[in-house]
């Protein structure tokens, strides 16, 4: 019911090394079927995020979330790869890690992500998600 909680998941699965019991993937499954991700503000999903991107082991959580599918779930044609979690685990700061993150994604589709997400203009800058 509150399709925040994969990012909570991916972070707490990577911190304390636990894998993800096998009814998520439905769970998660059945979220994108019904919606639920467009029903939460671009705003809370990008404070999830950025949550996410502050842990020590923010790449094992974003690979998590690449096997899920969940950005592409958030904003259609977003592609992540193993390459961008690993470059992310190398960032300082979200800022940084928003633009490592980012940094293969081709320009109208990080715009598009900037919009859903409601990047502050500095972000949107850093990241060179300006139209």
């Amino acid at each position: 019911d509150d399709p925040t909680r994969v990012f909570r998941a991916a972070r707490y699965a990577a911190r304390l090394g636990f894998e993800l019991e096998p009814g998520f993937a439905p769970a998660m499954d059945s979220a994108v079927v019904s919606e639920a991700f467009a029903r939460i503000s671009g705003e809370r999903l990008r404070r999830a995020l950025d949550e996410l991107l502050l842990e020590q082991n923010r790449s094992v959580a974003i690979g998590i979330l690449v096997k899920l599918g969940v950005f592409s779930t958030v904003v259609d044609g977003w592609a992540v790869d193993e390459t961008a979690a690993i470059a992310v685990s190398a960032s300082a700061g979200t800022t940084d890690a928003w633009a490592r993150l980012l940094a293969t994604t081709p320009d109208p589709t990080r715009r598009r992500v900037a919009g859903r997400l409601r990047f502050p203009r500095a972000l949107r800058r850093e990241t060179r998600c300006l139209p």
